[in-house]
């Protein structure tokens, strides 16, 4: 498969655990690689998702539309209590543990003393295809061309182009569907939207990053670029820039060589969509 790829046997590995390893069935326990997926990959000579293509998690995000998680709480990993997950039984109103046994979940780890687990999305293959197939729901609508635009917005990116991103990004939320007088409009929805849209950028995003003065909402970076976010609601841009600057958000990485863009934005809620925005 190395071979056929171009790519050297270690690279090929690593890119097999990344996609098909992480499920773990116990606190103790080894991760363990999705047979189907693993299997397919190594038949068709390629990476691929090969799990979502049987079908799509409807259910789930069904059920997940009905709480009040946010992609955000998946990808940084929900704690469970071990009596829940021990005693889940079908129709229970907590869906975490359904998440866990569908798949969806794995134990990341255990602790005793609270006796919680800590659960998380298992591999890449998992976590794109379940952002993918939430895109309908966050998103609203018709997706292909969104598709097309958040492909365009993975070019700025790599470009080092971050006000066209930014242009970009305005354009996606503002063709968001609103459905007023049915579904209040709230900082959770455009939150969720937005990091949606991060994480279908393909690159490594990061939210709620903890840096040694707080948090910083989220950052982006590939091997050229860093791009730091500050998002703010109703408030001046000047003040994201601010924050950015206060924490020394961006110190951690400029010392490896890489550009970095610090972005402040504000999204105004009466327009639903960023309206302003500063980069430094």
């Amino acid at each position: 498969m190395a071979d056929h790829l171009g790519v050297s046997y270690e690279e090929c590995l690593q890119m097999l655990k990344i996609k098909y390893d992480g499920y773990r069935f116990s606190s103790e326990g080894i991760g363990i690689y999705n047979p189907f997926s693993l299997l397919s990959a190594l038949k068709k000579q390629e990476f691929g998702r090969y799990w979502f293509e049987s079908g799509t998690p409807t259910y789930l995000i069904n059920r997940m539309q009905e709480t009040d998680y946010t992609l955000e709480d998946f990808s940084a990993g929900i704690q469970e209590d071990a009596e829940t997950m021990k005693n889940y039984r079908e129709g229970d109103l907590d869906l975490i543990p359904l998440f866990y046994q569908a798949g969806y979940l794995t134990i990341k780890r255990y602790d005793p003393v609270g006796e919680l687990y800590m659960l998380i999305f298992p591999n890449e293959e998992v976590a794109y295809g379940f952002e993918k197939a939430l895109v309908p729901y966050v998103l609203k609508g018709e997706s292909s061309r969104r598709f097309v635009l958040i492909n365009q917005m993975l070019a700025d990116l790599t470009h080092g182009d971050a006000d066209t991103f930014m242009k970009r990004l305005r354009a996606l939320m503002a063709s968001i569907p609103y459905l007023e007088g049915i579904v209040p409009y709230s900082e959770r929805e455009w939150r969720n939207q937005v990091f949606l849209i991060f994480k279908l950028l393909g690159q490594r995003t990061h939210a709620e990053v903890h840096t040694s003065n707080g948090r910083v909402d989220c950052v982006v970076d590939n091997d050229k670029y860093v791009y730091v976010f500050e998002f703010k609601q109703d408030k001046p841009v000047e003040d994201a820039i601010f924050q950015i600057e206060d924490k020394n958000d961006s110190l951690a990485y400029e010392a490896d060589g890489r550009k970095v863009f610090k972005i402040g934005s504000t999204f105004l809620m009466d327009k639903r969509t960023f309206m302003e925005w500063k980069i430094e």
